[in-house]
């Protein structure tokens, strides 16, 4: 087959959608299919073997505002000319899209014109926020800067809110419909959940996990001296959902019990860097808690093998944390909130412990009991790497999503429509090998029917 897929962020941009997608691709690549995969420029520089990766769509930016807003026209046809050359290129049987909340539904209302066949697999709940969603969070948002507090507190007052509300109406009522349940594919059954929850219909949606390279992460013999100190391990986006602070808080419990902390990721907001930074001091643990940055996908197989317990005190919803899977996969024990995916296979003393969400004194004594006990960290790092290599292993993990793909193709192959550079009229492109194409300098212009 040849596969197009569509990711707003693609290694060596660290996140865990990013590289969860670039395993899939390179996954798919190895067992004989032609993948393509159009990104932003969090993108460029992205080399993965038997992938070809067009970092070429322009993300939107969070700020400043006036950039946000005042260029979206240009983005706009920049990343329409953006997918048109990537398809002419990949010539694709069948359009993957992950996650494109940094670009404009634009490029959806595109991607389904083309006439292909479109699988949506969905990682987060970036597709039920909508256009009006989206604005919404404009306005509510609390600003960094206090004059754009002021500035946001005035408008609203002075009823613009309002009255651009008025002016968008039809903008807000051409937003992307949601998909097709057949179209769909969800990475846990809690992400599937949640959509249910929000009046998507879900019959019929497939669940494929994230697939994990087990000749990359392996367990190894972390065996040491009795009383040695804990090498403790948080990995992801340092940021106010994810529990750090709590994870501080409770290891400054602890007393004179003899551990290390990494947090290891990127931090998101700055501000939040320096207000974590003051807990650690306000805490006494600035000899102990170290924040080295991210790192990308191999460097991170040698980071689980170095420590001797992952962290992950999650308060807000994950679908299916990668650093969970990848930790138990190196038969690394785990300690762990469960508020999404990760709770259909962790089994608290079995294979991890479980705590509370933002329960500052449960997650303390579960420290306690792993820093002390050896022997527990040895047992639940063996049963949590043997459950993900029953679950999550990568060639099967792969090979199920290449059956759902080739039957889509089955399903609903169809000619691609696309704008020609000479005439500008629409004409076909067969999705079948050999077929010649005429290479598309535009998309067609953007509907709303998504999944239709």
């Amino acid at each position: 087959m040849r596969i197009l897929m569509l990711q707003d962020s693609y290694p060596p941009y660290v996140g865990g959608c990013a590289r969860a997608c670039e395993a899939m691709s390179a996954g798919l690549a190895a067992r004989g299919n032609r993948v393509h995969v159009l990104t932003t420029e969090l993108g460029r520089g992205a080399s993965t073997p038997g992938v070809t990766v067009h970092a070429t769509l322009e993300s939107t930016p969070a700020r400043p505002l006036h950039r946000r807003l005042l260029a979206a026209g240009r983005r706009r046809r920049r990343n329409l000319a953006a997918l048109a050359a990537a398809v002419a290129e990949a010539r694709p049987d069948v359009v993957v899209v992950w996650n494109l909340w940094r670009v404009s539904d634009a490029v959806l209302h595109a991607v389904h014109r083309l006439g292909l066949p479109v699988v949506y697999y969905l990682h987060d709940d970036w597709l039920t926020l909508d256009r009006r969603a989206r604005w919404d969070i404009l306005w509510s948002r609390e600003a960094a800067r206090a004059d754009l507090r002021l500035l946001k507190r005035a408008l609203r007052a002075l009823g613009v809110e309002a009255l651009l509300e008025r002016c968008l109406a039809r903008w807000f009522a051409g937003a992307p419909r949601p998909p097709r349940a057949q179209s769909l594919v969800f990475v846990s059954a809690s992400c599937r959940d949640e959509h249910r929850a929000r009046g998507w219909e879900t019959d019929g949606a497939a669940i494929v996990g994230n697939g994990i390279d087990m000749t990359r992460f392996r367990p190894a013999d972390r065996s040491r001296a009795a009383g040695g100190t804990t090498r403790i391990l948080f990995a992801g986006r340092i940021e106010p959902l994810k529990g750090v602070e709590v994870l501080v808080r409770a290891l400054a419990t602890l007393g004179d019990r003899a551990w290390v902390l990494d947090l290891v990721g990127p931090v998101v907001w700055a501000p939040y860097r320096a207000e974590l930074e003051a807990l650690i001091a306000r805490e006494g643990l600035g000899g102990r808690v170290r924040l080295p940055g991210a790192l990308d996908a191999e460097d991170m197989a040698a980071c689980y093998l170095d420590h001797d317990l992952l962290v992950f005190p999650s308060t807000g919803t994950e679908r299916l944390p990668l650093v969970v899977i990848e930790a138990m996969a190196c038969a690394l024990p785990v300690v762990s909130t469960l508020t999404g995916g990760h709770a259909e296979f962790l089994e608290h003393e079995r294979n991890c412990l479980v705590v509370r969400p933002g329960d500052v004194d449960d997650l303390a004594a579960a420290l306690a009991r792993m820093i002390g006990d050896a022997g527990l960290r040895a047992c639940l790092g063996d049963a949590g790497a043997a459950d993900v290599r029953a679950r999550f292993d990568a060639p099967a993990v792969h090979a199920q999503m290449e059956r759902l793909l080739a039957a889509q193709v089955v399903d609903g192959n169809a000619p691609a429509r696309v704008v020609t550079a000479a005439a500008g009229t629409t004409g076909a492109a067969s999705s079948r090998a050999g077929d010649d194409r005429t290479p598309p300098a535009a998309v067609a212009p953007p509907g709303n029917e998504i999944g239709a």
